[in-house]
């Protein structure tokens, strides 16, 4: 099977591998697999299973959370904050 790693639609990897558990997590890159995504149910990272679409609404939400939170004078959220947010709740579903 041929892989490839790629940040935002580019191909900063590329390589062959015999069998789907040889593919490791690649934190920020989208893994493609004969042309096609793969996500393994097994990968602990939150992030890899979120579609791109999906985090764009996300951090858009978030700057106009932040956007009412300047105006009210409480400090910002963070993506990690978001991130741990999200990946609590998605735990309790």
């Amino acid at each position: 099977m041929f892989v490839e790693e790629k940040i935002d639609g580019v191909v900063v990897s590329s390589y062959e591998v015999t069998a789907l558990s040889e593919i490791k997590q690649a934190i920020g890159r989208d893994i493609y697999v004969d042309g096609y995504l793969f996500i393994a149910d097994d990968w602990s990272d939150f992030e890899m299973q979120f579609d791109k679409l999906l985090k764009a609404f996300a951090l858009v939400v978030l700057d106009e959370i932040n956007a009412l939170r300047t105006q009210a004078g409480l400090a910002t959220r963070t993506v990690a904050q978001l991130k741990t947010a999200v990946r609590n709740k998605y735990g309790t579903l």
